[in-house]
């Protein structure tokens, strides 16, 4: 990021890394110099709007994601915890007692 600083202006290095974090559940050092590696030179009067769509860009081609869900660090990715259905239903339909009441059917 020092040397993203030195090409172009705070605010751009801001926007690295806000659309870093925007885009990823997490944001790591690895990935943050990958990122700027992957931007290459910028010219000083960059638009931190244009760099925002390159790093989108980016971290949207397959190899980023692939690299971005291989952690290996022993943390484990709660992201899709979300999308689990609720206790007690079934695909999203409400639990349907099963059982008869006392005294009736035997």
């Amino acid at each position: 990021m020092t040397e993203l600083s030195r090409q172009t202006n705070d605010k751009v290095v801001i926007t690295v890394y806000d659309t870093i974090a925007r885009c990823r559940p997490r944001v790591t050092g690895e990935l943050v110099e990958k990122m700027v590696g992957d931007l290459g030179f910028l010219p000083k009067d960059a638009k931190p709007a244009d760099v925002g769509r390159r790093v989108r860009e980016l971290l949207d081609t397959p190899e980023e994601k692939a690299d971005a869900e291989e952690k290996g660090d022993g943390v484990p990715d709660i992201s899709s915890l979300g999308g689990l259905p609720k206790m007690g239903s079934r695909g999203g339909s409400p639990a349907i007692a099963t059982t008869t009441p006392r005294g009736e059917g035997h």
